[in-house]
């Protein structure tokens, strides 16, 4: 049938006739879901119920049964007389066609919708319909966030086909997004024809054009007609008894997640994002196949703790989550390759020890970010070392001081509210980093003075000084930083001039400083500025005297 509606679309254009056939295999197909929809949804509620139960409700069974029986018999008519009239247009059928396609099917493009059957068989979802339908019809450029993606769960049979296309269908969806689509997928497909699919819907492909684009062409063809629109794209996975292994509600305003998550089985990935979920159901446990646990909620959500051992996901790979007592397990998880982990107001003290312990056994960590989120008084001390941690790449401190060992082959290092540990112990072992390329230091309360020494740092590239209070002398020995190429210093009201080393820094490309004292905004004015010499040389020179908000590079993306 796919190769069908594929030759029977290109004939479109010049056809009216074939035209209607393809609305009219549409319609059938929508309705023979919809009646297949409403069998499991029966079958279901009837096998929940006990003895007693089924035996009451047996007349209402036999009216549903012969009801189902009509809707078969019609549909199957209505497929026979489809078929007879496809050879008389002279549609093609070609079997090599259609095992190129993989396991996709387009099964809407165009505006068709089967009215009073499903409409019939959909009671029940009026609450769930309502509360999607009003973050999709959020006003373009309104504030708050906007959901990029709503994800509909459930068990097979429990009627998500059913919700997703009263969605689909309503007047007021239809005239908030001038483009809409509706593709399914099956877990096995082809990325390219996906693609295919996707822009079919949108603008038919020539045959030529289905052959000669290439992956990159048809998402950049995609892209082009996407970004002056709003769109709707519905996704349906094919198959009421294979579970998903991607769930996402990121955004939403979900409270808590239904304990069936426990159920989906194959579930790889679950994106919980910038939700202000307070606890993970227990069930969770019984998810032994996910590699990637995402959850942080956005400022102002309020405390967060989670309690739910995570010890039994061995396969876990990245986990973003809050502290919690699943960190006394923590040392289980030793195929982990990315963790987040952040706290408030200095909870991390009651598992200092489980991390200390854990650290040494996660050596297949690349990325590492714990975060104290809300530490006004004072950072926490964690004397651990992670010389034994040769794969981790990139790391994050914020409110965390006390280290003994910085990872040995770390490129990018953060570290934010340092308040508490001196400068020069510091950069004692930050020097020692054979590998560091990027370096960013906020709030770290460390002295009035940064030296740069010859014998440390070669391969540092990238160095960020920004709320540096204290900071007053910025010094680049003879030799220090060869290899260094961008210098941002930002809001760093103490620093009065710019280091002399700076003159000898050939390799340095880019310079920005931003809302800095007034003695300095005068020293760096071009031609005129008494450190104007120092810094000539370098190609891309930015300096601002307004308050502007450094977008600090959310390294742990790379790896999330």
């Amino acid at each position: 049938m796919s190769s069908t509606l594929r030759d029977a679309t290109d004939k479109c254009r010049t056809r009216n006739e074939v035209e209607e056939w393809v609305n009219q295999v549409r319609d059938v197909v929508m309705e023979a879901e919809d009646v297949i929809d409403f069998f499991i949804i029966r079958a279901e509620r009837q096998l929940h119920r006990n003895f007693l139960t089924r035996y009451i409700c047996y007349p209402n069974q036999l009216y549903y049964l012969h009801k189902l029986g009509r809707e078969i018999a019609n549909s199957i008519k209505k497929i026979n007389q489809l078929s007879v009239r496809r050879s008389t247009l002279g549609l093609a059928t070609s079997e090599a066609e259609l095992s190129s396609v993989g396991m996709i099917t387009n099964e809407q493009e165009l505006p068709f919708f089967l009215g009073d059957l499903v409409e019939e068989f959909s009671i029940g979802f009026e609450k769930e319909e309502s509360e999607i339908a009003k973050k999709l019809l959020i006003p373009i450029g309104s504030p708050g966030p906007f959901p990029g993606v709503v994800s509909v769960v459930g068990m097979s049979g429990s009627g998500k086909t059913t919700l997703a296309r009263r969605i689909h269908r309503r007047n007021d969806v239809k005239q908030h997004f001038r483009t809409r689509a509706w593709i399914s997928v099956s877990q096995q497909y082809r990325i390219k024809d996906l693609l295919q699919v996707i822009i079919e819907q949108i603008k038919p492909l020539t045959a030529e054009e289905k052959k000669e684009l290439d992956v990159e062409s048809l998402i950049h063809r995609l892209s082009s007609y996407l970004k002056e629109t709003t769109y709707l794209m519905v996704f349906k996975q094919i198959g009421k008894l294979i579970l998903p292994k991607y769930s996402s509600v990121r955004g939403t305003d979900i409270l808590e997640l239904p304990s069936s998550i426990g159920d989906l089985e194959n579930l790889q990935t679950l994106d919980l994002r910038f939700t202000c979920l307070r606890q993970l159901p227990m069930t969770m446990m019984k998810i032994q196949q996910l590699r990637n646990l995402v959850l942080r909620g956005p400022l102002g959500c309020g405390p967060q703790n989670f309690d739910c051992p995570l010890d039994h996901m061995t396969n876990l790979q990245t986990l973003m989550l809050h502290e919690g007592k699943w960190m006394s397990r923590l040392d289980k998880l030793t195929n982990l390759r990315a963790l987040y982990i952040f706290s408030e107001k200095n909870q991390y003290y009651p598992f200092k020890e489980a991390l200390l312990n854990a650290i040494p056994k996660l050596n297949h960590l690349r990325g590492l970010s714990l975060v104290d989120s809300k530490r006004e008084e004072e950072a926490v001390v964690l004397p651990a070392s992670f010389s034994d941690n040769l794969e981790l790449y990139h790391m994050e401190l914020e409110g965390i001081i006390g280290i003994r060992d910085f990872p040995p082959n770390v490129t990018t290092l953060i570290l934010n509210f340092q308040s508490g540990q001196r400068m020069d112990e510091l950069m004692e072992k930050l020097k020692k980093l054979a590998n560091l390329r990027c370096l960013i230091l906020i709030k770290t309360y460390l002295g009035s003075k940064i030296i740069f020494s010859a014998d440390g740092f070669r391969q540092l590239e990238e160095l960020v000084l920004t709320q540096l209070d204290d900071l007053q002398d910025l010094i680049v020995e003879e030799g220090a930083l060869p290899n260094l190429k961008v210098l941002r210093i930002l809001r760093c009201f103490a620093l009065k001039r710019l280091p002399l080393g700076l003159k000898q820094l050939v390799t340095l490309r880019e310079l920005t400083l931003s809302v800095m004292s007034k003695e300095l905004e005068h020293r760096v004015q071009k031609e005129t500025g008494v450190d104007w010499e120092i810094i000539k040389h370098i190609p891309c020179i930015e300096t601002k005297s307004e308050l502007t908000h450094f977008h600090l590079r959310k390294f742990y993306r790379q790896w999330c």
